[in-house]
């Protein structure tokens, strides 16, 4: 068995990893069963049948139960690299290649569950991106092992702030799902690791996703008594159908990033060394189509669902002539005609 000791803003907790029946690695975590290296992920049919608990000790006396969490394919290594990155202090972290801008979330430490402090960072370079022409399209990606694994349900078992700070939480989360399904670029979602609950929701957000092929996904809310955001029912309605939607929010089934992309919600499953450069292909690709159709695009792709035909037609007729009349259509006609790349501007 290991011990890791893991730092919270109110105590140490203790986090022990004991090698199961089979060999699989059983997670044990207290004082609350989904608080911890988020269990928004490790919560996943609860217990194995049959399986008992017993309480673990630790320095001084814990009162809550504890919990037996499967931790599917956690390992001591994966663990220790979680423990040993010493990143910046930034929640998100911002890189930039060409037209390409790339934000990490930054809470290793945590495998980025969100908190309000995640939610405005990324908010703010979303914001400060969209309007700036030399930016075409960006990518939100997280840690080797976590794209990111939900709320912070440690800080809500706490419960501090009261009824007003939950608004503002759920509101800084409404409006970055907000930010990325309305900025007139493309966002590429590129999920080396797990994805779950509000980590999902913002995977969903994205235009385009890239997932690792043997990471979890999942929507764990209703069996959490909470609920989901993001605008989430709307983006499954749209992606898979109500029949799967009610599926996947109804039994909360932990899918694998394959089969994440066999059921429609995700563009591409690979292997975990190809998520970033595909997602990087998938933007730079974006990044060469005029910005002013792109744009156009997206608001209509985002509202047509709720529109009639005739609404429709109009909107793309208005798009139509307000692309034609730009620089950008003179540019790729000479490029297709000289046989070369476009040059767009966005004028």
């Amino acid at each position: 068995m290991m011990s890791v000791a893991l730092a919270s803003p109110s105590a140490p907790m203790v986090l022990r990893l004991r090698r199961g029946r089979v060999g699989r690695c059983r997670l044990l975590i207290w004082p609350h069963p989904v608080s911890r290296l988020d269990g928004a992920f490790c919560v996943h049919n609860d217990r194995i049948p049959g399986d008992s608990v017993a309480p673990v000790p630790s320095e001084g006396e814990v009162d809550q139960s504890h919990f037996s969490i499967d931790a599917g394919d956690f390992s001591e290594s994966d663990t220790d690299t979680l423990m040993d990155d010493h990143l910046s202090d930034s929640p998100v972290l911002v890189s930039r290649d060409g037209f390409v801008v790339t934000l990490q979330l930054n809470r290793p430490e945590r495998m980025n569950a969100v908190s309000l402090d995640l939610y405005r960072a990324l908010d703010r370079e979303l914001s400060k991106h969209a309007g700036d022409p030399d930016v075409r399209a960006l990518i939100i990606t997280g840690s080797e092992r976590a794209f990111c694994v939900g709320a912070d349900l440690d800080a809500h078992a706490r419960g501090t702030g009261g009824e007003d700070a939950r608004k503002v939480y759920v509101e800084a989360a409404q409006t970055v799902n907000r930010r990325i399904q309305t900025i007139p670029k493309i966002v590429v979602a590129a999920a080396t690791g797990h994805a779950i609950g509000a980590g999902f929701e913002l995977l969903i957000a994205c235009d385009l996703s890239v997932v690792s092929e043997d990471a979890k996904y999942r929507f764990p809310e209703l069996g959490l008594g909470t609920f989901v955001g993001g605008g989430v029912t709307r983006g499954l309605l749209q992606r898979v159908g109500r029949g799967r939607t009610n599926e996947l929010l109804f039994l909360c089934p932990m899918l694998t990033g394959r089969e994440a992309f066999e059921a429609g919600l995700v563009n591409r499953a690979v292997p975990a060394s190809e998520v970033l450069e595909t997602a990087k292909t998938f933007a730079r690709e974006a990044a060469a189509r005029a910005p002013i159709s792109v744009a156009r695009a997206k608001a209509l792709l985002s509202q047509a669902g709720q529109l009639s035909l005739d609404d429709v037609l109009d909107l793309e007729s208005d798009a139509l002539l307000a692309c034609m009349n730009s620089t950008d259509w003179a540019e790729g006609l000479a490029a297709f005609h000289e046989k070369r790349e476009p040059r767009f501007r966005g004028e």
